[in-house]
């Protein structure tokens, strides 16, 4: 978390999933292997690098831990979701599938984190 006059400006969450992790509602559906997920990526202040700084915590996490790909689902209704979603792949991510939820469809970003993979 970073905040800026006591308002939180950044936030960022992560977890690692294992291979038994269900993804019934994510189409095409995921092959089992361990990943990490990016649960919330929200920076709300424009012109500062916090956002290439989570991204080296998601790597440094995703190396640590061992995983072999990095995921996230995103809306991509609002400005400030398109430029995580340019951002995302700029920094390799690509475009999986979507995601079927209540609140409507997202997309799902995936970047290969296998350690064989150029």
């Amino acid at each position: 978390m970073c905040f800026q006059n006591d308002i939180l400006s950044a936030f960022l969450f992560i977890k690692i999933e294992d291979e038994g992790e269900p993804y019934s509602d994510i189409t095409p559906p995921f092959e089992k292997k361990k990943r990490l997920k990016i649960g919330t990526f929200k920076v709300t202040s424009n012109g500062f690098k916090i956002g290439e700084r989570f991204l080296k915590i998601i790597f440094d996490n995703a190396l640590k831990q061992k995983v072999t790909e990095i995921y996230v689902t995103i809306f991509d209704k609002r400005p400030e979701q398109e430029r995580l979603i340019a951002l995302l792949e700029e920094w390799g991510f690509k475009f999986h599938g979507i995601k079927s939820t209540k609140n409507g469809d997202e997309k799902v970003y995936v970047k290969d984190f296998n350690r064989n993979s150029p």
